[in-house]
């Protein structure tokens, strides 16, 4: 049975996977084995956080597992699923989570025919590498139709200090986009800044010199203001000369790599 004394298997060694094995071994969690496809990556996520048992192979899973974290991109969760679902286990009282922002607890279906619990747990947070990156007092969105899976996740969150929401299953691409939004398209509007910048005859001062101060007042404005208090420039002043020219002068810039890096 699925609790705080739960035998926790990791599945997948990419991006995210150190960064959760690294809270749940803090918050004195019982990490059983770390799987990938790719066995170097696997004994190397194992070994830095001294967990004992690793493996490329989905059968080397061991039989009183019950709390299975699928650490994998979207586009192998199902796979994954169908994988283990033919595996000879009865994975009775066991949970199956994945960390997908977009997709919701169905796609884990196949699992409960193994009569497993299933759920989405996802951290609006960026992982942009395999750098551990610190959990506490990040929020966390719960996506399930098990009101015990809800009850432990809920609980889980708590426990390595962060912030449990419920989401509704209809809502998750929604709130996806939101993130996406507000952490990819923010970066891709800063590389669209670079490129204006790019072939002029001034010689600018570096990027992060000349862009980072204003980013950085933007969002402690949004903090302490609010979003719609925080507009400012020619959108809020209503000066349409202003955004004519600025037109203009994205037509002599190439769309492609504005649709590339937005």
């Amino acid at each position: 049975m699925y609790n705080k004394q739960a035998n926790i298997v990791i599945i997948g060694a990419g991006r995210i996977a150190a960064s959760i094995l690294n809270g749940l071994i803090n918050a004195s969690f019982n990490v059983q084995s770390v799987l990938s496809k790719e066995a170097n990556s696997a004994e190397q996520l194992a070994k830095k956080f001294d967990v004992k048992h690793y493996s490329n192979n989905l059968s080397q899973i061991k039989e009183d597992a019950n709390l299975f974290l699928l650490t994998v991109p979207d586009n192998q969760i199902l796979s994954v699923a169908c994988e283990i679902e033919k595996l000879n286990i009865n994975f009775n009282d066991s949970l199956f989570v994945h960390f997908s922002g977009a997709l919701s607890s169905s796609i884990l279906d196949t699992l409960q025919n193994k009569g497993a619990d299933t759920a989405s747990f996802h951290i609006m947070q960026s992982f942009p590498t395999k750098d551990i990156v610190e959990l506490n007092n990040l929020t966390t969105a719960v996506e399930t139709g098990s009101n015990r899976a809800e009850d432990f996740l809920f609980a889980l969150s708590i426990r390595l200090d962060m912030h449990p929401f419920k989401l509704f299953k209809e809502d998750k691409v929604n709130y996806h986009l939101a993130g996406v939004y507000s952490s990819n398209y923010f970066v891709g509007n800063l590389l669209c800044a670079d490129e204006v910048l790019q072939n002029n005859k001034t010689d600018y001062p570096n990027f992060n010199e000349l862009i980072l101060p204003i980013v950085s007042t933007t969002l402690n404005n949004i903090k302490s203001k609010g979003l719609k208090n925080s507009l400012s420039g020619p959108v809020q002043r209503g000066e349409l000369e202003v955004i004519k020219k600025h037109i203009e002068k994205l037509k002599n810039i190439n769309e492609e790599k504005f649709l590339v890096k937005g």
